[in-house]
């Protein structure tokens, strides 16, 4: 069927995505829940008995449901020649992942800073906004290192906006420091603004 301009029957035309938009979603999409490996290495002097690959590995999957914090795996059992008391105890902490994203704007003197925190909720099984962050907002100027520009809470909708004057140029960041549940995260730099 063809459909003409101006036919009410045909689909309303879709936004293109800004690219910042497009990059967000790719973040967030490559953005990964976390799978773990636990593997008990033979302690040295029961290596040589362990014959060549002196390796028990164990792989474990976590979804969602499961617990998060500090995991302790223990082994439970071993084969001959090997005891339990021969292979080590390890730690792993489980956390959520989390993603950022800033962007930056300049009109004259005035410089926006625009930043986004999204981490991985369990209840929607997906990256949704991480409303009441702390966040720094950090400036660069070129060749130079990493400042504290200025300490930001996220709104309700993992948002960050921060407008300053200065007629440098200078890239952006947010960087968000790990929290008790969560993985915390650094966004890439913005184009020099």
């Amino acid at each position: 069927m063809n459909r003409r301009r101006g036919d009410l029957t045909s689909a309303p035309r879709q936004r293109r995505p800004r690219r910042s938009d497009r990059r967000l979603r790719a973040a967030l999409a490559t953005a990964a829940v976390p799978v773990v490996l636990a593997a008990f290495a033979v302690a040295p002097e029961t290596a040589a008995a362990a014959g060549p690959d002196p390796f028990v590995c164990t792989f474990a999957t976590l979804s969602d449901p499961d617990r998060l914090g500090v995991w302790t795996w223990r082994p439970l059992s071993a084969h001959a020649p090997l005891t339990t008391a021969s292979l080590n105890t390890t730690s792993m902490d489980v956390r959520l992942g989390s993603v950022a994203h800033t962007s930056a704007t300049r009109r004259g003197t005035k410089v926006t800073v625009t930043a986004r925190a999204y981490h991985y909720w369990t209840s929607t099984h997906a990256f949704g906004p991480w409303t009441g962050v702390r966040g720094t907002i950090e400036y660069a100027a070129p060749g130079q290192p990493w400042r504290p520009l200025k300490y930001a809470y996220a709104s309700s909708t993992g948002r960050y906006t921060y407008t300053y004057t200065t007629s440098q140029h200078r890239r952006h960041r947010v960087v968000i420091p790990d929290q008790q549940v969560v993985w915390g995260a650094v966004s890439a730099a913005t184009p020099s603004t």
